[in-house]
């Protein structure tokens, strides 16, 4: 998987989004900490025929960042179960997210 230097978050019809305002203010807060912490290679939003919107993630997390990450992870309000279209891969140095799926919630 190639590397990032910025975040690549896109909309629904293909705009750049702004990982902090537009990306991380519309996942679910027990998603947060894991999304900070994922280098967003091709993160996309998408629609499904229902309507309902969730983010197509694709990225990697360096195993420093995962390590991080589940340092912090008993601290939030029980675990995270990620059960939807979870594809990862493994590579010298990180873990590769070929596709996973978060649920998109609309700011407030």
């Amino acid at each position: 998987m190639r590397k990032v230097i910025t975040d690549e978050v896109y909309g629904l019809n293909g705009e750049s989004l702004d990982h902090w305002v537009d990306f991380k203010c519309c996942v679910p807060k027990k998603y947060k900490v894991l999304m900070d912490v994922i280098h967003h290679v091709d993160t996309r939003l998408r629609q499904r025929e229902d309507g309902s919107k969730y983010w197509r993630v694709q990225g990697y997390l360096e195993l420093d960042d995962l390590k991080l990450y589940l340092d912090y992870l008993p601290e939030l309000p029980g675990p995270l179960h990620i059960q939807q279209d979870v594809y990862l891969g493994f590579s010298k140095g990180m873990v590769e997210i070929w596709a996973m799926s978060v649920p998109y919630e609309p700011q407030q």
